[in-house]
């Protein structure tokens, strides 16, 4: 299985877009790669255990003139592997979806319906300006369409447009968790209730930085 396989199983186990399950599986193999080069120990149960080693310096000689080689000490990725076998469970992939639903469920997120109605718009323009990515939208399985009532706030919705305008490749539920979850870079404060007319830009390129995305 190369990368690619390897993301196209993580997005159709975890009911995610492609783009979300390659920056995880990025995000997970720097963090492997960063404590590895800190001399760390990766233990990853049902895979094996990641560590790296020492080989001590050794003298060779050269198959072509025979002369002797001195080899310096070196590092050396070694690996373990696990003798048990681990998968996501039926009960895990289920309980992620419990949660995903939960969510969706909040009385915040408006069905499509209602937010036309309290919008002051048609169910046919909603629609459009979800395609057009005027509009954020979540959904789960073939549950209709809920949109986060922030979107009523014209300010909240100037954050929103700006960043699903610079990261369209991104999910929605990247999106909306990246939207409405305390940011370090806003001193632990939740975007969509930090933003105010005055520092859209700011609060945008925060939740883009969060998101992994330089916006140059």
């Amino acid at each position: 299985m190369n990368k690619q396989e390897l993301i196209d199983h993580i997005a159709k186990s975890a009911d995610i877009s492609k783009a979300a399950a390659g920056r995880a599986l990025d995000s997970a193999i720097g963090a492997i790669q960063t404590s590895m080069k800190k001399g760390g120990m990766v233990t990853l149960v049902g895979f094996g255990t990641s560590y790296v080693g020492k080989r001590a310096a050794r003298s060779g000689r050269n198959p072509r003139t025979g002369a002797t080689i001195a080899y310096t000490l070196k590092q050396k990725a070694n690996a373990i592997k696990s003798k048990i076998t681990w998968a996501p469970s039926a009960t895990d992939i289920q309980r992620g979806r419990v949660v995903m639903l939960n969510a969706y469920s909040q009385p915040s997120n408006l069905p499509l319906a209602d937010f036309a109605r309290l919008a002051n718009k048609s169910r046919q323009q909603i629609y459009k300006d979800i395609a057009a990515k005027r509009l954020m939208a979540l959904s789960v399985g073939k549950r209709g369409k809920r949109l986060p009532d922030w979107q009523l706030d014209p300010t909240k919705l100037a954050l929103t447009q700006a960043v699903l305008a610079a990261a369209d490749d991104v999910d929605e539920w990247t999106m909306f968790h990246s939207l409405c979850e305390p940011l370090g870079a806003l001193r632990g404060r939740v975007p969509i209730e930090a933003v105010r007319p005055n520092n859209i830009v700011i609060v945008a390129l925060s939740v883009l930085s969060q998101l992994g995305i330089r916006n140059g």
